[in-house]
Parts: C-alpha cells; structure tokens; sequence
C-alpha cells in the first residue's frame, strides 16, 4: 500500500543545534499519521508544543491543565499534562510522575566524573 503526497512547501535546513531531526512532515489529517489517532486522553504518542503569550504564567496554566485528566479519563493515576520550558527539553526531557528526572544532562554528570 502506497500513499501519494503532493509537496507543497520546503524548509530550509535545520541549523545543527536543533533537537528536531525530520526527512519531512505530514499533515495530521494524512491517512498515515490518522491511523496512529487514539482518542483516548491517555494516548502520549504525541508531544504538543505551546508558545505563551508574553507576561502569561506557566504555573497558573499548569496548575488549569492539572485537573483535564481526571475530568476525561478515569485511569488517570500515572499520567498528567503540564507545560515545560522548551529550553530546558534538550538536557532534562525525560520525566517521572510529571518531574524532570534526568536527560542528557547524566551524560555531562558522567563526563565530569571521568574527565
């Protein structure tokens, strides 16, 4: 089964300190990435990105987004939905029960040990 696309725009290379590393992107509603949808609010195959607005605080937002879970999921226990600075992703992006949990940042703990 082959799908066809039809290119309707090129980017431009991606500067090497990027943390996204795509051959290309596809719109959501493609028959290829609809086939992954899961409408189920415990689905995490999906990261969402947000740009706040300036002056707009994160920790109001997070503690909004706290309750969506439990509103609309009823095996909520091990999950939650909070916003993280994007700076901070590329170091400390991997999370345990909604905390930073370590990330790239062992392996600079782990060249400071040996160097």
């Amino acid at each position: 089964d082959t799908s066809v696309y039809q290119v309707s725009g090129i980017i431009k290379d991606l500067p090497n300190n990027t943390q996204f590393n795509f051959e290309f992107l596809l719109p959501w509603k493609s028959d290829d990435i609809a086939m992954l949808e899961n409408t189920s609010w415990m689905n995490d195959r999906v990261n969402t990105y947000v740009e706040l607005n300036e002056g707009a605080d994160p920790d109001y937002l997070n503690n909004k987004a706290s309750n969506i879970l439990s509103r609309y999921s009823k095996n909520n226990e091990h999950a939650s939905i909070f916003m993280y600075p994007f700076k901070k992703t590329w170091l400390y992006g991997e999370f345990k029960n909604g905390k930073p949990s370590g990330g790239l940042i062992d392996v600079v703990y782990i060249l400071s040990l040996v160097c």
